[in-house]
């Protein structure tokens, strides 16, 4: 066996190479010294999705005009581009992940039952899919995803062993995965961390194959500024560049690579530096010594002019031949901030090419209790997409991918809770060849516009008496709609314990009674105790589920659930992103019936903007517990926001051959409070 080819659809968290998965195949590939090639994933663009794995050729997918044309058709492409469902890097390290990319669609054998386009059963498959001429014969299909893409680049480097044997010409695994990236075609309007060094290029990879270079082995390390930097195995430092905050436009500063050379001449020798893809952020001396095992700084320059994100591909090149032997990415992201005062927003409009996608990277300030996206499609049909660049957050009962076509219209997102951080909003115009009914299909020029809002509020119980709870309320974010508040009443029990010494996790377990409203856990650290992490685990059906996930470690943390079914729920807390940690924690559990609702009426104002005082009837309390107290818990929630996410989940049509289950929505919070009951 000379090739290894892997499809896997595993997608672990952080995605870098010293995490166990990756462990794995950097060391197949250091025992047996054979390409292997992965494919990068389908995650959709957006920044950091491509796997990272080590020692492995991660493969991204590719379009070219021709294909769409014969397979999609209804539109034209103006030139080669990287697949829009292609995961995009960097590498969990800052690594250039993918490597490459390559063709995604082909006409491929299948298996002879039935009929099937991108996973869904169809009669017939019908060429080209917009504007069928026509009928693809059975046991034939559209082959799809980097799942192909990684097949198709293991048949290039075939061809390039093969071609070799038959010359007398010797090569290695760095031989050909030097030819591979170093003459992959560069597209230009595509940023380096989407495509890594470009779309594989068979005939010029056997140029570069041909060429008798002496390839070093130099290990590069850079900075990391990202939210799973802190559990990586040499904290804040990767095998790139990699900064997804703490910039602005305008802004300049230094930042420095480390390469140490580990084989080759004894000497100290100097190495050519050059950038590909590089818009001007980066900046380095043109050359540098490296002399054998020893790390040696290169600095780089970095002066970010826009919002958005910056990345290029660093090159090493040999001294002897010109040719490049090594290649590093830096990247860096500097999101726009989202207003956080009453009554303000972000404005953003543009359009999208199609096939194409338009990115937006967004700063979620501290204290953000909801965010609210409002699209407006003008023209054409577009596919939102919102993700907060912590992976941690892609939790099942968090979803924050609202990825499907959208035609022309309205339409609000909300995302309750969300982690602070950089976020990125991305549009993509790809309905041409993903969308199955065909009245969803747009080949022309996608218009949007949009505005993102951030919620908060507060709320202070003023009094209880004769019945009535009087508050105090404060709109803090962006304007509300119709607030309200909700009320449950329930029970507050207090735990607290050490961390474990073994790193195993301390467990509450809740019994939950039917017909509860909420299930809230606040923790927190005791003063100078290790930061901590929550996990939720629903036991309802009598096995265990992972439900959710509070975020990386932090002194505080919060998960709460609305309506959660009855029955056993287990909390395990972590300390980190060490398990084993130090000190003590406290966790405030509230559980709570179902809330009474009033509206906060324009007769609640006060005199100062964005303010209310406003009395509830009192709900009933559940009876004395000996273990915790009665409390209630108080949400201010906009209930026109509530209403849009009924709206919009209603409308999405049922997957093929099934059933549509009815849409479930939850109350959001901008606003959440426990008081004891006085």
């Amino acid at each position: 066996m000379d090739i290894l080819t892997d499809s896997r659809g595993l997608s672990p968290v952080p995605d870098v190479g010293s995490e166990f998965y990756g462990l794995i195949f950097s060391r197949i590939a250091g025992a047996y010294h054979k390409p292997i090639f992965h494919s990068g994933g389908n995650d959709l663009p957006a920044i950091g999705q491509a796997s990272g794995l080590e020692g492995v050729f991660s493969v991204g997918g590719s379009m070219s005009p021709s294909t769409y044309s014969a397979l999609f058709g209804g539109g034209t492409l103006d030139r080669v581009i990287k697949h829009p469902l292609s995961a995009e890097g960097p590498g969990g390290g800052g690594t250039l992940k993918p490597d490459f990319i390559a063709p995604m669609h082909r006409i491929s054998a299948d298996v002879c039952v039935g009929a099937y386009s991108y996973g869904a059963p169809v009669t017939k498959i019908e060429l080209p899919k917009n504007s069928p001429k026509v009928v693809l014969p059975s046991c034939y299909q559209i082959s799809c995803c980097t799942s192909a893409s990684g097949p198709y680049a293991a048949g290039v480097a075939a061809v390039l062993e093969s071609a070799a044997r038959q010359e007398g010409q010797t090569f290695s695994l760095e031989s050909i995965g030097r030819a591979l990236r170093s003459s992959a075609q560069f597209l230009p309007d595509t940023p380096a961390f989407a495509q890594g060094a470009g779309v594989l290029n068979v005939e010029a990879a056997w140029k570069e194959l041909q060429r008798q270079v002496n390839i070093p082995e130099i290990k590069v390390t850079g900075p990391l500024v990202y939210p799973m930097a802190k559990y990586a195995q040499h904290p804040n430092e990767g095998g790139g560049l990699l900064e997804l905050s703490g910039w602005t436009p305008g802004q300049m500063g230094q930042r420095s690579f480390h390469l140490q050379r580990e084989s080759g001449p004894a000497a100290p020798g100097p190495y050519r530096i050059s950038w590909t893809g590089n818009d001007g952020t980066f900046k380095t001396a043109s050359s540098i010594t490296l002399p054998l095992n020893e790390s040696v700084a290169l600095p780089v320059r970095i002066a970010v002019s826009s919002y958005g994100s910056h990345s290029a591909i660093l090159n090493i090149h040999d001294p002897e031949t010109g040719a490049i032997v090594v290649r590093t990415l830096a990247t860096v992201v500097v999101p726009q901030p989202i207003p956080a005062t009453p009554g303000n927003f972000l404005k953003l409009q543009g359009t999208v090419p199609l096939m194409r996608s338009r990115d937006y990277y967004l700063s979620v300030a501290d204290g953000t209790q909801a965010l609210k996206v409002d699209v407006d499609i003008t023209q054409g049909s577009l596919s939102p997409m919102l993700r907060c660049l912590d992976p941690s957050q892609m939790v099942p009962n968090r979803p924050t991918n609202m990825y499907r076509t959208l035609k022309t219209g309205k339409y609000t997102f909300v995302v309750p809770r969300p982690s602070s951080g950089t976020w990125s909003l991305t549009l993509t115009n790809d309905s041409g060849w993903r969308a199955q009914d065909i009245k969803e299909v747009s080949t022309e020029e996608a218009k949007y516009a949009l505005t993102v809002s951030a919620l908060s509020g507060d709320l202070d119980m003023k009094q209880e008496e004769a019945g009535r709870i009087l508050f105090h309320l404060k709109n803090t974010g962006a304007n509300l709609i119709e607030p309200v508040i909700d009320v449950y009443p329930g029970t507050l029990t207090l735990h607290k314990a050490p961390f474990s010494p073994t790193g195993e996790p301390n467990l509450i377990e809740v019994n939950i009674a039917k017909d509860a409203g909420t299930l809230q856990f606040d923790a927190r650290a005791e003063p100078g105790a290790s930061d901590l992490e929550l996990f939720l685990y629903d036991c309802t059906s009598g096995a265990c589920f992972f439900s959710d996930y509070a975020g990386t470690a932090a002194l505080k943390a919060t998960i709460a659930v609305h309506n959660p079914k009855p029955g056993k729920w287990i909390l395990a807390v972590n300390a980190a992103p060490s398990m084993v940690g130090h000190g003590q924690f406290v966790v405030d559990e509230f559980v709570g019936a179902k809330a009474t609702r009033q509206a906060v009426g324009s007769d609640a104002k006060t005199s100062v903007p964005n303010e209310w005082h406003t009395a509830v009837n009192q709900p009933s309390l559940p009876p004395a517990d000996a273990e915790g107290a009665r409390a209630f818990l108080c949400e201010l929630v906009d209930a026109a926001l509530e209403r849009a996410q009924l709206e919009r989940q209603s409308s999405i049509p049922p997957t093929p051959g099934e059933s549509k289950a009815p849409p479930v929505v939850s109350p959001i919070a901008v606003a959440t409070k426990v008081f004891p009951a006085l």
